[in-house]
């Protein structure tokens, strides 16, 4: 029963953060879709905080093989990249334009960081019923703000994959 109850309280609470963030432009997400990528393979992106905190509430990633795992790390450092595009989910108050966020990819890594919350693992098996599927990680982070955190993606499979991110995030203080 405690946890049922703890499913409705984490329910309410995320649904009043969507309803607030969306209604006043703070509710951003970005997405990336990736061909081919190999067996044991690193799929990385940066994000950058701004001045204000972030609660990371969405990250839901699809993939078309056996498997992927999802870890995130603070205090990554890197150079290169480009930025990704950031959307925001209230046409009425802007656009991406107005996240303090900053989502980059390509990026050359010098050092990972350290890991601030447990690896995800989505697995399927062998049997082409088996394999694809989205894993919906619903592990919510605070990232403090000025921060580097690294986003990984790793290829499970034994073989090629295609692999989808989807993150979505509410930028201020609850």
């Amino acid at each position: 029963m405690a946890a049922w109850n703890e499913l409705i309280i984490r329910s309410l609470r995320d649904g009043a953060i969507i309803q607030e963030g969306t209604r006043t432009g703070k509710l951003y997400n970005a997405s990336r879709r990736l061909t081919a990528v190999a067996a044991g393979a690193n799929i990385d992106s940066i994000f950058t905080t701004g001045a204000l905190p972030v609660y990371l509430f969405q990250r839901d990633i699809g993939r078309s093989g056996l498997g992927v795992s999802s870890s995130i790390f603070r205090g990554a450092t890197y150079t290169g990249g480009t930025l990704d595009p950031v959307y925001s989910v209230n046409d009425i108050t802007g656009d991406g334009s107005l996240s303090t966020i900053q989502l980059r990819v390509g990026v050359t890594l010098t050092t990972t960081g350290e890991q601030t919350i447990a690896t995800n693992y989505a697995i399927g098996n062998t049997s082409n019923q088996g394999q694809g599927g989205i894993a919906e990680l619903k592990q919510p982070l605070y990232m403090l703000p000025n921060s580097n955190y690294l986003l990984r993606i790793t290829s499970l499979d034994t073989q090629a994959q295609d692999i989808t991110a989807n993150i979505a995030w509410y930028e201020g203080y609850l």
